[in-house]
């Protein structure tokens, strides 16, 4: 027996789930209780070291959930990590498919695309068939309702006892009142199972209000029948989606990022679809064709990852996140720390049990062929996220915090709207402003002068040319950089296709390009008098050749073409053919150009 005045013995951190010593409380995590130590002081800061430790704990999970085995882990500080990560992670597992793997292609949907559809045994379905299929499964992402109430009609040519036959109109296929949707109905009535994933069922009704016929209340499957219509309109919404991009897709002219630009734009272009859907949908192109690259021409910084991010680079790193992220990652794939080596060593272990257990999947082992020391900017910024989100459940069972507050996002300052400091110099015909100095020792303000004459003598593209500088300098752009930019811009507007909008068009202010987009686009959405389902479109600023001027352009017209009471498909004509004169004209300008030298 120990005396009473003697300390309590420190137990290591993985013996924790065992014991009971005094300092430690139960929490639940499902069915299993998990013992957390208390902790008192401040958390211990971010760290690469310590990202690497939860990085290795990420891969023995994978190993554990897919492969069914126990991987050795080297790394001291990893395996005491272990048992805090798993407090993390086992309530997203199984049913919640909310786990984030460290593999993309491991992810709950995109491991069934991989299985069930890309490399499925079935020889009436072409690789357009596939194709299209991933867009039905994507339209709910439940898999027990695609292989019971879906796939029976993508497998038979036709039901001769139906006239039906799926592949030879695939969107009418999902029409109201047709066999798909009765054996949904049948489905849902047999089973009594949802018919969406959870970030499915958490999108409000009302979202389907204008696209859906009334369903009569007094219908005793109403609820069973509405679910069912949502599903069915998604799905033909997205397949003629898929039908737009499949083009863009296996054109061998464009290279990786005019895909990639493209396919973003037809999927935010279509109702009810935005960025969430063209990411998610482009996972799923990434990981079908790998040998386009789609996603390593691009690396956008979500929200979530933009703390760890600021914490982990000297000095909070390079104000642009891109910029940041790069320089993160050059920091992480020349780490020479022990967990880093760890995770070094032990990834591809993993990934080749992975492609052994695996044979069969193809599409598979080329998600598993990680080079040494070469983590993409995407990856990277997945596990960021996850890693902030490690953090926060940290904070909460063993600190008794509310989140790791060095992972909070600062707040918002009040935004600086640049009209509000312009001036217009009419002996000048120019536009100044001043950018007032920034609070914390950010250098004297700037002094900053747009020329009307230089902006294609057009005042609104001069004020248009001002905003976009003024936010340059505003991001910590160089005066001299944003002055370079400020030309550039000249010549775009000099450059421009034909008409403008009048001066007076709420388009004007509809229409603005989003630079710090990895796409820069001119994105807008028109209801008119705010009723009826709104409609989302875009122009991109690749589709023209590169004129940002010549972009808002566009997009001005295509918003009074809107206004005019035009459809949807006619005012993607209208942008079609006015991309098409823009290309054109850019091509005789540098035909000019070269003929001058």
């Amino acid at each position: 027996l120990r005396s009473a005045s003697m300390a309590p013995m420190k137990r290591p951190a993985s013996a924790m789930s065992e014991g009971g010593d005094e300092g430690e409380t139960k929490t639940k995590v499902g069915k299993a209780k998990v013992l957390v130590a208390k902790k008192s002081g401040p958390m211990p800061p971010v760290c690469l070291e310590e990202l690497f430790q939860f990085l290795q704990c990420q891969l023995r999970m994978e190993a554990r959930e897919v492969l069914k085995e126990e991987v050795q882990v080297e790394d001291k500080a990893a395996n005491e990590m272990w048992d805090a990560y798993k407090t993390f992670v086992t309530p997203n597992l199984g049913a919640n498919e909310r786990w984030v793997p460290y593999h993309t292609a491991f992810g709950v949907h995109e491991f069934f695309l991989i299985e069930s559809v890309h490399h499925a045994n079935v020889k009436l379905w072409d690789e357009k068939r596939r194709f299209l299929a991933i867009f039905v499964f994507r339209a709910h992402c439940k898999r027990d309702f695609f292989n019971e109430a879906q796939l029976p009609h993508l497998l038979q040519e036709k039901l001769r006892q139906l006239h039906f036959r799926f592949w030879k109109n695939p969107v009418e296929a999902f029409k109201n009142d047709g066999p798909l949707e009765k054996s949904m109905l049948d489905y849902r009535r047999k089973t009594g199972k949802p018919l969406l994933t959870l970030c499915f069922r958490m999108i409000p009704e009302r979202t389907l209000k204008d696209v859906l016929p009334e369903i009569s209340k007094s219908c005793m499957h109403g609820k069973e029948k509405k679910s069912v219509r949502s599903i069915l309109v998604r799905t033909q919404r997205l397949l003629k989606v898929a039908e737009d991009i499949w083009p863009v897709l296996k054109d061998s002219r464009k290279n990786a990022t005019q895909k990639f630009t493209q396919i973003s734009s037809i999927v935010q272009s279509a109702p009810w679809l935005g960025e969430t859907w063209a990411k998610m949908l482009t996972v799923c192109m990434d990981i079908a064709y790998p040998q386009f690259g789609l996603l390593a021409s691009q690396c956008d910084v979500g929200v979530g990852a933009q703390a760890p991010l600021r914490c982990l680079l000297p000095n909070g790193g390079d104000k642009n996140p891109v910029t940041a992220l790069k320089d993160l990652g050059k920091m992480l794939n020349s780490s020479s720390g022990k967990s880093s080596q760890a995770f070094w060593k032990l990834l591809p272990k993993v990934e080749e049990s992975v492609r052994r257990k695996f044979k069969n999947l193809p599409l598979l082992h080329k998600q598993m062929t990680t080079k040494n020391k070469n983590m993409s900017a995407v990856t990277l910024q997945v596990q960021l996220c996850e890693y902030r989100q490690f953090r926060n459940s940290i904070a909460r069972r063993q600190y008794g915090l509310e989140c790791d507050e060095s992972l909070k996002l600062p707040e918002k300052e009040k935004r600086l709207r640049p009209e509000d400091y312009f001036e217009f110099d009419e002996k000048k015909n120019t536009i100044r402003f001043e950018l007032p100095a920034a609070k914390e020792g950010g250098g004297p303000a700037v002094s900053f002068e747009i020329s009307v004459t230089s902006s294609g003598g057009s005042r609104q593209l001069a004020e248009r040319v001002a905003m976009l500088c003024f936010d340059k300098l505003k991001d910590g752009e160089a005066k001299a950089k944003v002055e370079s930019f400020r030309a550039v811009l000249h010549g775009h507007c000099k450059a421009v296709g034909g008409k403008d909008v009048p001066d007076d068009s709420e388009a004007w202010k509809k229409c603005r390009v989003t630079l710090k987009h990895s796409s820069p686009l001119c994105s807008f959405t028109f209801q008119p008098d705010g009723k009826g389902a709104p409609t989302q479109f875009q122009t991109t600023v690749g589709a023209v050749g590169g004129n940002v001027i010549e972009a808002e352009r566009i997009a001005r017209i295509c918003y009074t073409k809107f206004e005019s009471g035009a459809s949807k498909e006619q005012v993607l004509d209208l942008r079609s053919s006015l991309y098409a004169k823009a290309m054109e004209n850019a091509a005789k300008r540098q035909k000019v150009l070269l003929k001058g030298k």
